[in-house]
């Protein structure tokens, strides 16, 4: 990660510890995070909707990394949804296209 383009503040070392239909899991350590778990699945539900599932499991090397990253997170991952949700709406009646966990 490059702050203004540039500047090194970040390396991530990233692999893959499952990669399966419709689920992948990857995992990443970096100079400010001790480990970064990000689970993903997609599951098709019987009306035509989509469950879309994100958890995140984030060990900071520092303690105050967890509380300055975390509004961040939160709305990155908010951010996604909604955009996700606005590109794949939701069947009438049914649940959303997309859902936050």
């Amino acid at each position: 990660m490059l702050l203004l383009g540039v500047v090194p503040i970040e390396r991530r070392s990233i692999q893959f510890d499952v990669l399966e239909d419709g689920r992948f899991v990857d995992c990443s350590t970096g100079w400010l995070n001790g480990l970064w778990r990000h689970d993903r699945s997609v599951v098709a539900r019987d009306d035509g909707s989509t469950l879309l599932t994100d958890k995140l499991v984030l060990e900071p090397r520092l303690r105050i990394m967890r509380i300055l990253l975390r509004p961040g997170l939160t709305w990155m991952f908010g951010h996604r949804h909604r955009r996700l949700r606005r590109h794949f709406p939701a069947s009438p009646g049914g649940p959303p296209a997309a859902h936050r966990a």
